[in-house]
């Protein structure tokens, strides 16, 4: 390690290695059809109907896919074992996961699960999405429930079946009334899943599972959260001269939660400029957010009379 400070040479010797072997299995015959197949299903297509990709929701099709990856990968950290594997990875609490690959709205990854995974599972709630899955498991076990929602009279009820899954076995699922609720893990969970979005984003929802209550949800796009993100480093920044930027993306952006989380950050940041938004928005008739604009600005009227005298005329930031 001291040597490599000095003279990063041998560590950019050992990366192109790896960046080798991992572009040697993405070019291999079976790697590349199983891309075809990824972008064939990201356009629709059904599983059934793409051979190349249906045989890796089999233990033995999965288990060959990995195996060439992992004897590429072995081969080379055991001879240069300072080398990074050059694949997008998160790591937290018990849960590992590793893009093989990725076309559009449908992922393949290596997922790895241990004890500490499951002991932090909420087993009186569940979460519903509109993520299709298919998981193989590669080694270890689980056990636990696959949960089941059922709409009757506009409410939704769950249904839990106990569910035990070995090396070997096989689940999918669709999230938007299926999931699966890993209680217990002995050791190490490994598999091997195929996850495809659906064309539409839509809010990932948590149920409470006795009473089937809405408790929260979250953007079901990667793309709206970062959006989001973006605005609420805006606010955090406390600089009013970006107060208009705000009233900007609250007016014209597309998602109704993004318009809010700017609206909510620009009343922050500059309050004159925030609220003569607000009224503007409460006047567009229309606008999906015009009767909840409306609403909050007079529960603030209400609270806070003084903030009638803001809407005479646009306050520019100093």
């Amino acid at each position: 390690m001291r040597a490599l400070r000095a003279d990063d040479g041998p560590q950019r010797t050992a990366q192109a290695e790896m960046h080798r072997r991992i572009g040697a299995w993405r070019d291999s015959a079976r790697v590349r059809a199983v891309d075809e197949a990824l972008a064939c299903f990201a356009a629709g297509e059904r599983l059934a109907d793409l051979p190349a990709l249906a045989a890796l929701t089999t233990y033995r099709g999965a288990r060959e896919f990995v195996d060439a990856l992992v004897a590429e990968l072995v081969c080379g950290l055991d001879a240069l074992p300072l080398a990074h594997v050059a694949f997008r990875h998160t790591h937290h609490a018990g849960r590992s996961s590793l893009m093989l690959s990725r076309a559009g709205r449908v992922t393949l990854s290596l997922e790895c699960r241990t004890p500490a995974f499951a002991a932090g599972e909420d087993p009186s709630s569940c979460v519903l999405s509109d993520i299709e899955s298919w998981d193989v498991v590669l080694a270890g076990a689980m056990a636990g429930h696959l949960i089941r929602a059922r709409e009757e009279s506009g409410s939704l009820t769950f249904e839990q079946d106990p569910l035990v899954l070995r090396r070997g076995d096989t689940n999918g699922r669709r999230g938007s009334r299926e999931v699966l609720a890993i209680e217990h893990i002995a050791s190490c969970l490994t598999l091997l899943r195929l996850q495809r979005r659906a064309e539409v984003a839509t809010p990932a929802r948590a149920y409470d599972l006795a009473t089937g209550a809405l408790i929260g949800q979250a953007s079901g796009d990667v793309r709206e959260s970062r959006r989001a993100l973006m605005v609420a480093l805006l606010g955090r920044m406390n600089r009013r001269e970006d107060a208009p930027v705000l009233a900007g993306i609250a007016r014209d952006a597309d998602e109704v939660a993004l318009r809010w989380e700017a609206v909510r950050e620009c009343l922050g940041l500059d309050t004159a400029t925030g609220f003569h938004l607000l009224g503007e928005l409460a006047q567009r008739t229309g606008d999906p957010i015009q009767p909840d604009a409306a609403a909050l600005r007079a529960q603030l009227l209400e609270a806070h009379p003084q903030l009638a005298a803001l809407e005479e005329r646009p306050q520019c930031p100093v």
